[in-house]
This record gives C-alpha cells, structure tokens and sequence, in this order.
C-alpha cells in the first residue's frame, strides 16, 4: 500500500464514523422532536376536551341545583301555606294540638306525594328527633319512592353502595347551615336500579323536618362517558395522523438528510483527497532528503533496524556501503555550493539508477551516502561497491567533470548491532580516505583500482 493510499485509508475511517454520528444524531433528534411534540399536541388536546367536558358538565349541575332549591322552596311554600290553611279551617275548634298537626301533616304527605317532578323526581320528609346523630337520629316521614318505609327510624352510620353516608352529611349540613347540597347512591323510582344522585335539602324548623329533593345524575355521568369515549376516540385518531406526520417528516428528513449527505461526502472526500496527499507529502518529507531526494537519516534508521532483524531471525546476509564525494569541500570552495548542490544531486541519480528495488539509498549527511544491501555478502558487497566506484569515476559531471568516491564496507555478523555495524563501516571509509582515495574497503581488507 503507497504512503498516500494508507493515509487516504485512516481519513476514510474517520469519515465513516462521522457518516454514522450523522446519521444516528439527524434521525434521532427527528425522531426525538416528533415524539415530544406529538406529546405536547395530544397533552394539550386532553386537556382542552377535559376542560370543554369539565366546563359543560358544570353548567349542567349548577342548573340542577337551581331547579332543586327553586322546588325545595317552593315546597316549603306549599307546606307553610298548608298548615296555616289547616290552622284557619279549625281555628273555631278546640281540636288538640297534636290532633290537629296529625291532620296537617297528613294534607303534607297527601300533597308531597300527588306531586310529579320532572325526570321521576320526588319530595321526601325526614324528622329529625336527636341532632346529635347516630341510631334512630330521625323519622323517614314522608317518602313517594319508598312509601311502604314511612316511619321507620333513620341512623347516620348508613351507607350507600359506594360507601357514602348520605344521612350523616345531611345533617351535618343542616346543623352548620340549615341547607345543603351532597352527592349519594340511591334507588330510581319505579326501578331497582341504584345510581348516582345529588339532591337539595333544607331545614323546615316548625316541625324539624329536613324537606329534600333530588336529581339523579346519570344524564351528566353518560355525558361525561361519551365525552370521554369522543376523546378517546379523537385521541386515537389525532395519535394515528400525528404519527403518519411523524413518520413522513422522517422520511422527508431521511431524503433531505441523504441529499444533504451526498454534498457533505463529496466535501469530506475532496478534504479527504486534499489530507491524504498532504499526508503523503509529509510522510515523504519527513524521510526523504530535500536536496536529493534519497532517504534521510531517519528513514535509513527504520530500514535497517526492519533488515537487521530479518537478517538476525532467518540468519541472512546484510551489508552496508558508506560513501564520501572525495574533495567535496574543495568543490564548494572553488565552484560554490550551488555547484556542490548539482555535484550531489547528479551523485544520487549516478546511485539510483545502478540500484535495485530492494537496496535502500539514503544520504547520511553532506556529501555521505549509505546503501543498505539485503541478503547480501561481503563478496556481493565489495563487487557492486567497485562497480559503483568505477561508475561514479567514468561519470561527466557537471562544472566540475570528474568526481571520485572513496567507499566503505561492512557485513553483518552475529550479535551485531546497527552501533557496531555502523562502527566498522565508517571505520573502513576512513581506511579508504586515508589509502589514497577513490577506493573501496572492507572492514580490514582493501580493494582499489
């Protein structure tokens, strides 16, 4: 894989997980949106179809209360009216007291049952004898509904279905205010059916009768349960069209977040080609001499620990050839560096061109080169260092016209280190230089022209 494919490579992965960020945080946040408000929508929804609902079943109770104490009221009229009407017809007569309120609340009870409310409605008399409360606290003295009860004792402790005690709140009402309204399970008339009721009583001090009516409230309950079935269904049906939005606003987001995506991979892979060659160019900077464009230093150190390792662990031959441009300082003193600068680059070319793929060639340092030689002995090494030698020597360069090279060589042998095997190489062009120049040795052993 080439330096600018490995690099392009890393910014791909990086490119791939930003896709998914993308795509898992776009669609998510959608989904997350639809979702909060389609909440808030169908939230909002409940609750103006309660308060609608809440807003209608109060008007429709607060107008039964009006018709229940229009008609408690105008039962104790009828009341008053009739006993003062008894106290005139025997005014004349000395009929006792208790005979002649016998009489009275016997015209009462004739009165109160002949009359017809609307919705099966009725008057109801109870007597209170102990306004304490508790058992036998009052007489059941006048009731249509239940007429076959009329004059059974009455206790506060009785309850309805639901638990309530209509008779203890009754009178408790009676005692704080002489009237109330309250909320009970009783009996329909003409019916055995037991349902929800809420009635009106107020307190009839002459005779201490609590005079009551009631309306029962299935009219409103049923209203509620259909306005609540509405809902429901309106809930239902707002939550399937809220959905369908939900679902095609995703799938619209989807379409626009792929068409936004295309434009946004396009950016990222022109970044990406613009990295991956800046990367390369780095790469190729940081191991690559500027000048000559061999390997540096650095690149040279990674080669050979990579081949000294292959050569310690297969037991191959490794060699190093150490080059020095003889006289180059001489050149840039005479000719000037910039012709030293030609001298060297037509030097590295003269070392390209007569090297394999598999021998590394970097500059070590002004005008020092060093070659690497896998799986190459001490022979193979002298011989090609000769033939470069000769091949530097028969070169025209420029300026100048001829330049010669004096080269070292060393060979790797068990236990050696790059320290070591650099050691011997640099001493063995030294031996070169100091032999005369445009020579090769190796390690102790001359070879010269």
């Amino acid at each position: 894989m080439s330096r600018q494919s490995a690099a392009q490579s890393i910014v791909y992965i990086k490119k791939r997980s930003i896709r998914m960020y993308f795509y898992i945080g776009s669609l998510s946040s959608i989904i997350l949106l639809a979702s909060v408000l389609s909440f808030l929508y169908i939230n909002s929804l409940r609750r103006s179809s309660e308060g609608i609902m809440n807003q209608l079943s109060s008007s429709i109770i607060e107008e039964k209360k009006r018709f229940l104490r229009n008609t408690i009221d105008l039962t104790l009229y009828l009341i008053e009216h009739e006993r003062q009407q008894v106290q005139i017809e025997y005014a004349r007569t000395n009929i006792p007291a208790n005979q002649l309120k016998t009489i009275t609340v016997d015209r009462i009870r004739n009165l109160i049952h002949e009359l017809r409310l609307i919705d099966e409605g009725y008057i109801w008399v109870n007597e209170i004898v102990n306004y304490e409360g508790g058992d036998n606290y009052a007489i059941r003295k006048i009731h249509p509904n239940l007429p076959q009860t009329e004059g059974m004792w009455l206790s506060t402790k009785t309850t309805d279905i639901e638990g309530n005690r209509p008779y203890d709140v009754e009178l408790q009402g009676i005692k704080r205010q002489g009237e109330l309204f309250f909320e009970y399970y009783f009996k329909k008339m003409h019916s055995e059916r037991i349902e929800h009721k809420m009635s009106f009583a107020k307190l009839y001090k002459p005779y201490n009768w609590v005079v009551a009516t009631g309306v029962y409230l299935d009219d409103v309950d049923q209203l509620i349960q259909n306005e609540k079935g509405k809902m429901q269904q309106t809930a239902d049906t707002q939550r399937l069209l809220t959905l369908s939005f939900a679902i095609a606003a995703v799938l619209l987001t989807t379409v626009s977040i792929v068409l936004f995506e295309k434009q946004f991979i396009r950016l990222v892979s022109n970044y990406e080609k613009t990295i991956g060659e800046y990367t390369a160019t780095l790469e190729e900077l940081s191991t690559t001499d500027k000048l000559t464009g061999l390997f540096n230093r650095i690149k040279l150190d990674e080669v050979f620990a990579y081949e000294l390792a292959q050569a310690q662990r297969y037991e191959k031959s490794l060699s190093l050839l150490l080059l020095d441009i003889d006289k180059f300082k001489d050149v840039n003193d005479t000719y000037g560096h910039q012709v030293g600068d030609q001298i060297l680059v037509e030097f590295s070319g003269v070392l390209k061109s007569n090297s394999r793929s598999s021998e590394s060639i970097g500059r070590w340092g002004g005008e020092e080169f060093l070659i690497i030689l896998p799986e190459t002995s001490s022979e193979g090494a002298i011989l090609f260092a000769e033939k470069i030698r000769q091949l530097i020597e028969a070169h025209a360069f420029p300026v100048v016209g001829t330049v010669t090279c004096s080269i070292g060589v060393s060979t790797y042998s068990k236990n050696d280190s790059w320290e070591s095997m650099m050691e011997r190489v640099d001493k063995a062009l030294y031996r070169a230089k100091g032999n005369g120049r445009n020579n090769v040795m190796c390690e102790s052993t001359p070879h010269s022209a």
